[in-house]
C-alpha cells in the first residue's frame, strides 16, 4: 500500500537547494569567462550579474513548479495503482512546464537584458540547461519519495509481524485458558461414558483447533474454506457444551470459498459471540455466517450476559490493523441493539 507523505514545498531545505542549484551555472559561466578573457574583462562582472539573476529566477520557477506537479500527482495518480499512467503524465507534465517556463523567462531576459544576442542560440542553450535542472529536481523528489515508501514498507512489515504474533498469542491464550480447557474436558468426560464415538470425534476436533492455530501463526491470510473448516471444529466443541441452545448456520457460496481473509479471523469473531452472549434454554444463541457484497459476515442476536466477560479488545483491534496492511477496505463491527454484526472484507488473492 502506498503511504501518505506530507511534503512542505516551500521549506527551508528547498530554498537552500534552489540557491545551490541556481548559483552553479553562473559561477561556471564566470569562471569560463575569466579563463578565456582574463580578469581584466570588466564585462564579465555584468554578465555574471545577469546570469545569476536569470539562473535563480528559472531555478525557482522550475524547482517549485516541478515539485508542485509531483506532489499533486502523488494523490491524483499514485505510483502503486497506475505506474504507466503516472510515468507518462509526470514526464509530459514536468517537461512541458519546464519548456514553457524556460521559454518565457528567456524571452523576458532577452528583451530587457540581452537584446543584442542571438535569441535562437540563447533559447536552445537555456532550454538545455532548464530541462537538465528539471530532470535533476524530478529525480531528487522521486528518489526521496521511493526511499520513504521503502522505509514505510519495512515498518508495515514489522507492524504486521507484531500483530500476527499478538493475534496468535491471544488465540493460543484463549484456547489454553483454564475456562476453555475445563469446559472442554468437562464435556469430554460426560461423553466418554455416553457416546464413545462422539467422544473420539470431540478429541479429533479439539486437536484440529490447536493444530490450525499453530499452523497459521506465520500466514497473513488464509482461504475462506480453511477458516470455515476451523470454525466448524470450534462450534462442534461449543455445541457439545451448550447443546441445542447454540445454533450455527453457515451459508457461504462456493465462489467465495477460495477468497481470502486474515488467518484466525473467524476464531476471533466466534469467540466474541460465545464469550459475551448468554446461551441458555431461555435465550438460545443463533450464529449466522454468510457472504454479502464482498464481505464475509458473522452475526448473532445481541443478548449480553449480566456479568460481562473479561475482554482485552486485542482481537478486534488487531483485525482492524491487519486489514490496514493488506487491504484498502476496513472491517465493520456493528451493534444495533438487536444484533451484533461483524463484516470482514474478502480478499481476492493471497
Amino acid at each position: 500500500m502506498e503511504t501518505k507523505h506530507a511534503y512542505r514545498i516551500f521549506s527551508r531545505a528547498n530554498w537552500i537547494a534552489v540557491l545551490v542549484i541556481g548559483l552553479v551555472p553562473p559561477v561556471i559561466f564566470f569562471l569560463q569567462e575569466l579563463a578565456v578573457n582574463g580578469a581584466a574583462h570588466t564585462k564579465s562582472l555584468e554578465d555574471l550579474g545577469i546570469a545569476t539573476i536569470f539562473s535563480l529566477v528559472v531555478t525557482v520557477l522550475l524547482f517549485f513548479g516541478v515539485t508542485y506537479i509531483i506532489v499533486k500527482l502523488h494523490d491524483a495518480v499514485p505510483w502503486d495503482r497506475h505506474p504507466v499512467r503516472r510515468l507518462t503524465v509526470e514526464t509530459l507534465g514536468v517537461l512541458s512546464y519546464a519548456t514553457i517556463a524556460m521559454s518565457l523567462a528567456t524571452v523576458m531576459f532577452h528583451r530587457f537584458f540581452l537584446e543584442g544576442s542571438d535569441f535562437a542560440s540563447l533559447l536552445y542553450s537555456n532550454l538545455l540547461i532548464g530541462l537538465t535542472i528539471t530532470i535533476i529536481v524530478a529525480a531528487i523528489w522521486e528518489g526521496r519519495y521511493f526511499l520513504h515508501q521503502w522505509k514505510a514498507s519495512l515498518i508495515h512489515a514489522e507492524k504486521l509481524k507484531k500483530e500476527m504474533a499478538e493475534t496468535q498469542y491471544e488465540a493460543l491464550k484463549n484456547q489454553v485458558n483454564p475456562h476453555f480447557l475445563f469446559n472442554s474436558l468437562n464435556a469430554l468426560s460426560s461423553l466418554v461414558h455416553k457416546d464413545a464415538d462422539k467422544a473420539e470425534q470431540f478429541i479429533a476436533e479439539l486437536s484440529k483447533i490447536y493444530r490450525y492455530v499453530l499452523e497459521k501463526n506465520k500466514q497473513v491470510v488464509a482461504p475462506v474454506k480453511e477458516e470455515l473448516a476451523f470454525l466448524n471444529s470450534y462450534f462442534f466443541l461449543q455445541q457439545i457444551r451448550f447443546g441445542e441452545n447454540l445454533k450455527v448456520e453457515v451459508n457461504v457460496p462456493a465462489e467465495v470459498l477460495n477468497r481470502f481473509i486474515p488467518s484466525l479471523a473467524l476464531q476471533i469473531l466466534a469467540e466474541n459471540a460465545v464469550k459475551h452472549n448468554e446461551i441458555s434454554v431461555a435465550h438460545p444463541l443463533h450464529v449466522q455466517v454468510l457472504s454479502e457484497n464482498g464481505f464475509l459476515v458473522m452475526q448473532n442476536e445481541l443478548q449480553l450476559r449480566d456479568e460481562k466477560a473479561e475482554s482485552t479488545g486485542i482481537g478486534l483491534q488487531n483485525l482492524r490493523s491487519r486489514y490496514e496492511s493488506i487491504s484498502e477496505q476496513k472491517p465493520e463491527f456493528i451493534a444495533n441493539g438487536k444484533f451484533y454484526i461483524a463484516r470482514i472484507p474478502l480478499i481476492a488473492e493471497e
